[in-house]
């Protein structure tokens, strides 16, 4: 009985490994998000304010 209950220690610890992977790397998308839609805004206001220049970026 004692290697079943490391065993599933061992599973345990693995699933929660995996679980606070996957909320790092939602966590990363979320903020890439965020940061593409701030940089597309920032873009956007540009070109109103700068027309010819929007063109070179």
């Amino acid at each position: 009985m004692h290697g079943v209950q490391r065993l599933v220690n061992g599973a345990k610890r693995l699933v929660n490994g995996a679980k606070r992977l996957v909320n790092g790397v939602q966590r990363l998308i979320h903020g890439a998000k965020r940061l593409v839609h701030k940089y597309q805004r920032v873009r956007y206001a540009f070109a109103l304010t700068h027309p010819m220049t929007t063109i070179a970026l």
